[in-house]
């Protein structure tokens, strides 16, 4: 056996093939783990969620959730939810930590679905974001206004925040008037609006009206806010009056192609997750509720964290593929 290495491949008579030592420990290591693997599935308990629902545990290898990376977010979700027992006390933490985590992706996903860049959805989302997309709005067409006139503008902001039987889209449109309108009462014969600026402003106010809408402390108000636009899609829908129209440019069902709470824009384990909160507000409280709410949330940092690696591999990818196209490019 001259030259030979220990893991080389083995010829065997008896197979009449070549065997590789390295490969059948592989898999015997593979074997094994695989069934360590499943014992700690089969080990952990049932897992109880909201609106009385009920999985199996192998239903977390479903979801690819290891039983270790499951183990740290049920502690990191009983962190957050302060060890509560009760669900009056669960449900406002939990409703906040579900709109908060989320509320970076939801955003996201309106900006892409918006056209809008990321930097000016983010900003209408905190505190002063939409006074200051607005001042940066007059600022870009030269329009300089007087104190009185904003300070009545930032009023009506709020005023029209607070107005929570209309939509984020009508309320964008009571905005968009007194804004017109400060405008005309400064300038009587202003510089055309640039129509790509102002569609960019006004999706940023309706985010920012719809981002506030949701910043609730029940499950049952996420309902109403659901289906306050519900009722105003169909009344839409009913009246049709968003046809197409050529002297006005009006587009088809423009209105209700808008009329969406930003909860449409949040990933579908959230919105799962709220389903079953709706669910469970609606009835007997269950003896497991603090473990339920402890196991929603650990699903939706479960869910992050999945989000986060299939965004870190894209990107990886797009890197990958870049610095190919640059090598062969030098060739």
């Amino acid at each position: 056996m001259s030259g030979f290495i220990p893991h080389d491949p083995i010829w065997i008579g008896d197979l009449d093939s070549y065997i590789s030592i390295d490969e059948i420990n592989y898999w015997n290591r593979k074997e094994e783990e695989e069934q360590t693997e499943h014992e700690l599935y089969e080990s952990t308990n049932d897992i109880y969620l909201l609106g009385g629902t009920t999985v199996k545990p192998p239903w977390l290898k479903d979801k690819k959730i290891s039983i270790s990376d499951w183990e740290f977010e049920i502690y990191r979700a009983r962190c957050r939810l302060q060890e509560k027992k009760l669900w009056r006390n669960l449900e406002p933490l939990l409703v906040n930590a579900i709109i908060s985590e989320g509320r970076n992706y939801a955003v996201r996903r309106y900006a892409k679905s918006e056209n809008i860049p990321i930097n000016t959805a983010l900003t209408a989302t905190i505190q002063n974001g939409i006074q200051a997309l607005i001042s940066k709005f007059y600022i870009q067409h030269q329009i300089a206004i007087g104190q009185d006139i904003w300070q009545n503008l930032t009023i009506k902001i709020q005023d029209f925040e607070n107005l929570t039987h209309i939509t984020a889209y009508d309320k964008t449109t009571l905005i968009r008037n007194t804004i017109f309108d400060s405008i005309y009462k400064e300038h009587q014969h202003p510089t055309k609006l640039k129509l790509n600026e102002l569609r960019i402003l006004l999706s940023a106010i309706r985010l920012y009206y719809s981002y506030r809408e949701i910043r609730v402390s029940k499950f049952s108000y996420l309902k109403k806010i659901e289906n306050k636009y519900k009722i105003e899609k169909e009344k839409h829908t009913q009246e049709n009056n968003d046809k197409y129209n050529l002297r006005t440019g009006n587009i088809k069902n423009w209105k209700i192609r808008h009329l969406r709470s930003l909860l449409y824009y949040y990933p579908y384990e959230f919105r799962n997750t709220i389903d079953r909160g709706q669910l469970e507000s609606e009835m007997t409280t269950s003896k497991q509720i603090s473990e339920a709410a402890v196991n929603e949330l650990a699903l939706l940092y479960c869910a992050i964290n999945k989000i986060k690696l299939t965004r870190l591999n894209s990107n990886d990818n797009r890197i990958s593929i870049s610095k190919s196209s640059k090598t062969n490019r030098g060739k």
